[in-house]
């Protein structure tokens, strides 16, 4: 595991891809809070669009897909759409003999979309992400780190309200005199 890092490898091309279809991309990825794994919790590449946040994550020829099944189980809890992109579509296939069930049939039941890597470096869709429902408060943070390194948006402190004071009926004595006891003000 380790820190969130900037794009390196392959992450790259699917942040690019991803800004072509019309997409905000976060500069590097990004720390989801760990809900059901402690372990898994750092997104590869996050993106905004239609006013959702989408967590992607990337898995190359050597990478094992049972790991994407551990994170997407955290992510679904945080954003609004969660998506797999895989290089080798035959990964997909692979039995998790803990569950009895292929990785893909997994994934479609959590609702996490699938897309896979051609040679050309475009990603093509095998299964559709269904919309997560996300938990507001994690979802809130993600959304405020996002929009506060992307879009520039600094979040506003509310300004602390003042007592209000009748003016009208404004006596000096209100105004201590510090040679004077309290009780003769």
């Amino acid at each position: 595991m380790g820190y969130p890092k900037h794009y390196v490898g392959h992450y790259h091309s699917l942040a690019q891809w991803l800004v072509a279809r019309g997409d905000s991309v976060y500069p590097m990825e990004m720390v989801a809070q760990p809900v059901v794994h402690q372990r898994h919790f750092i997104v590869d590449v996050v993106s905004f669009r239609d006013s959702k946040l989408y967590a992607w994550e990337y898995k190359s020829k050597g990478d094992h897909l049972t790991n994407a099944i551990l994170q997407c189980e955290n992510y679904v809890k945080s954003f609004d759409f969660v998506c797999v992109a895989v290089e080798d579509f035959h990964g997909l296939d692979s039995l998790v003999r803990k569950r009895g069930l292929y990785v893909k049939t997994i994934l479609k039941q959590m609702g996490v979309g699938v897309f896979v890597q051609d040679e050309w470096g475009k990603f093509d869709k095998i299964l559709d992400p269904v919309q997560q429902s996300p938990m507001e408060l994690l979802h809130e943070k993600l959304m405020k780190k996002f929009r506060r390194y992307v879009f520039n948006e600094i979040p506003q402190k509310p300004k602390p309200k003042l007592p209000e004071r009748n003016w009208r009926n404004f006596e000096l004595t209100e105004f201590m005199d510090p040679l004077k006891p309290r009780d003769q003000c």
